[in-house]
């Protein structure tokens, strides 16, 4: 199953969980889905491989949002949060391409967590304009290294954290389990 294209294209939709059977969210799903201000993955284990596409969550969300991609997340696509009010995310080691401009102009966005991997391609302007970003982080020891291979974020100033090995790396608050039905 997917998130189909244009699906809440500019709808005041406020939460959505996205369960691990979904196969891609399509291109402009949650575009100007402005009100959004909660989005969860869940993941139990029998997750197959989801991409996100092009636009998908662009210039939507409210400022606030804290968003952990779940291990079966492959990519993020081109321009897939520009402009977005996302205020954290948290990338894991599955992702192997975040697409250009993926999150260009999320001016609200100020953590970015990396989870190390063998490899990842970051398109050119992938953080441009992410003007609350001073820095990010990647979890995966002492010599975790950026994954591809420069110690800044394409389009961006942002650079790895200072964190001390004796403090432990910031989290994202697990996801809040989904809503109960009404009754």
């Amino acid at each position: 199953s997917s998130v189909g294209q244009e699906a809440f294209l500019g709808s005041g939709i406020t939460s959505i969980a996205l369960p691990d059977s979904i196969t891609e969210i399509g291109i402009s799903a949650f575009y100007q889905a402005a009100s959004l201000s909660n989005v969860t993955f869940y993941e139990t284990g029998s997750a197959t491989s989801f991409a996100i596409l092009r636009n998908a969550f662009r210039a939507c969300c409210t400022p606030g949002v804290d968003i952990t991609l779940p291990q079966s997340c492959s990519s993020v696509g081109q321009e897939a949060f520009l402009g977005s009010g996302i205020t954290s995310i948290a990338l894991p080691d599955s992702i192997t391409e975040i697409g250009s401009s993926a999150f260009s102009q999320a001016a609200s966005l100020s953590n970015v967590i990396f989870y190390e991997s063998g490899s990842m391609v970051i398109g050119a302007n992938a953080f441009f304009a992410t003007t609350s970003l001073l820095c990010f982080t990647i979890i995966g020891g002492p010599s975790a290294a950026p994954p591809w291979g420069s110690s800044q974020l394409p389009g961006s100033t942002a650079s790895a954290c200072p964190y001390p090995p004796s403090l432990p790396p910031p989290s994202l608050p697990p996801p809040s389990p989904p809503p109960s039905p009404p009754p």
